[in-house]
């Protein structure tokens, strides 16, 4: 008779990897799997069992959040609830260690309520392999790639205010080869000069201990008019805006939570100057020090007042959703981003045919859209070379003979030019598990 009992990986507490003391200039490491394996006698000690056996396995639930309608709650309870919600979200896929015996595996798709819509894969022995990015080096330096420090900007850095410096001419950083930390101190520097009258910042993600959010509340206790657009619906980060929100509303900061609808993505930052033109931060990736460190990102930092203007109309939008404008150097979505991005595309198309060069190279999160995947289809049969650096989901196939898409919107075509495919991010919360243990019992009657 087999019994069977469920345990969780205590990763979050002692890592995945236990390390063992070395022996003649060795280190030895063990999966913490391994290591509740091992111990499996004493986790059950003096239940009666006599054998042991334990197959890994992991779930990944549906992370999307229920947000309830009801107009007498506000919008920052509707999202704590909402990220309660997920910790009872349906699971979704499994994957299991293949050696798992059958009548095991049904349990477990049981117990989770998976069916036949579901995603189940067999695996080896161990699962989450992104623990692997935090496998120890056990002192061994030589095994690491070396560490490049990020680049201060000569031009950027000295005793000159930054803010003067942009004004002149537009200056650049490209994270995380440039030091993050310029764009800190034009913050900084914001928060206490007189010539500031006014700072507007949207806000997806941030640090643990934001340097741009202390930055924030310094200039709002100095006077200044802060304005912050925060995105509380930033997949899995949900929480901590919600509390970096609270903060900075104490602080006498303007905090506006995105609108209506939409999901407010973009990194722009607008400083409004007493004397000289305004200046605007426009970046590709989050006002975060984590984020700077480990993604390729660039900042322009300009008084373009063409650039600017559209900056703070930006802002106008999102304060008030309904108003009529239009952006002259920008490309904002949803209002005209993807007609100004078929017109690119459609220019190159004419480029080629005309017998002039064209080229495109794109680098982006995702590509699913339809009407964007088509298009790149067509110009790749027009001959133009197509570039694409895609970090997560694409609908683009390369390489493959036409056939018709059983979706009907769009057929599968060689894809010309060079295709990089970093990786797919998956989206929805994951957890480890170990899983279910079976335990063979020496007598009749043994707990489940």
């Amino acid at each position: 008779m087999a019994d069977y009992a469920f345990l969780e990986l205590p990763v979050n507490i002692c890592g995945r990897f236990v390390q063992l003391p070395d022996h003649e200039n060795k280190s030895y490491l063990m999966y913490l799997d391994d290591v509740i394996r091992c111990c499996l006698p004493l986790v059950f000690e003096g239940l009666g069992y006599d054998k042991y056996e334990a197959y890994a396995f992991k779930f990944t639930r549906d992370a999307e959040m229920e947000i309830d309608n009801d107009l007498r709650t506000g919008t920052l309870q509707k999202i704590s609830k909402g990220v309660k919600s997920r910790k009872k979200g349906e699971p979704l896929r499994v994957i299991y260690d293949n050696n798992m015996p059958k009548d095991l595996l049904k349990r477990v798709l049981k117990k989770l309520e998976l069916d036949s819509l579901d995603t189940v894969i067999e695996s080896g022995r161990y699962q989450n392999h992104k623990d692997l990015m935090r496998f120890p080096d056990c002192g061994h330096s030589n095994l690491k790639y070396p560490k490049w420090p990020p680049i201060l900007k000569k031009e950027l850095d000295g005793p000159e205010s930054l803010l003067k410096k942009i004004q002149e001419k537009d200056r650049f950083i490209h994270v995380p080869y440039h030091n993050f930390d310029s764009f800190i101190r034009v913050l900084q520097e914001a928060a206490v000069s007189k010539q500031v009258t006014s700072i507007k910042i949207t806000l997806y993600r941030l640090a643990k201990e934001s340097k741009v959010v202390k930055a924030l509340i310094g200039a709002a206790r100095n006077g200044k008019k802060v304005t912050v657009v925060i995105e509380l619906l930033a997949r899995f980060d949900e929480a901590s805006n919600i509390n970096w929100s609270k903060k900075m509303q104490d602080a006498g900061i303007k905090v506006i939570f995105g609108v209506e609808g939409l999901k407010v993505h973009s990194k722009i930052t607008h400083i409004e100057m007493k004397s000289g033109p305004d200046i605007a931060c426009i970046s590709t990736g989050n006002f975060h020090e984590g984020n700077a460190r480990m993604y390729t990102d660039c900042m322009l930092m300009t008084a373009y007042p063409k650039i600017v203007k559209d900056v703070n109309q930006v802002f106008e939008f999102i304060e008030r959703p309904y108003t009529q404008i239009r952006f002259k150097e920008l490309l904002v979505s949803p209002n005209e981003m993807k007609n100004k991005f078929v017109t690119l595309i459609n220019n190159e198309i004419k480029n080629k045919k005309a017998g002039k060069p064209a080229y495109i190279k794109i680098k982006i999160n995702h590509i699913t859209d339809p009407i964007m995947v088509e298009k790149l289809y067509e110009a790749s049969e027009a001959g133009v070379d197509i570039d694409l650096v895609v970090r997560g989901n694409c609908s683009l196939i390369t390489n493959v003979p036409m056939s018709a898409h059983t979706s009907g919107f769009m057929h599968h075509r060689p894809l010309s030019g060079t295709f990089t495919y970093f990786h797919l991010r998956q989206r929805r919360r994951r957890k480890d598990i170990l899983r279910f243990c079976r335990l063979d019992a020496s007598q009749p009657g043994s707990p489940h």
